[in-house]
């Protein structure tokens, strides 16, 4: 059965969304929302906005990097988006 051009568009979309914001394998979730955030954040600063980011800065603080500088790769958990830090001695 052939589709549309609208609805592959629609499915290319879901699938260019999915790939670029979900959580990779075995990503923590601060290292999912330090990936997340800091382009976010950037973006939104030259802009004059600002970014409610209290989970990392306040759970989480060693996971935001400095300004300009990508987050370091997620080292890995055994379940997707856990709030089990991928690394020891890095958060509260």
């Amino acid at each position: 059965m052939e589709t549309d051009a609208a609805t592959q568009a629609e499915r290319l979309v879901y699938d260019l969304s999915q790939t670029l914001t979900a959580p990779a394998d075995r990503e923590c979730l601060p290292c999912y929302l330090a990936r997340m955030l800091t382009a976010l954040t950037e973006r939104l600063r030259n802009r004059g906005g600002f970014c409610d980011c209290e989970v990392l800065l306040n759970v989480y603080p060693a996971w935001l990097p400095d300004d300009g500088q990508t987050p370091a790769p997620c080292q890995g958990v055994l379940r997707r988006g856990s709030t089990k830090p991928c690394r020891p001695g890095r958060g509260r």
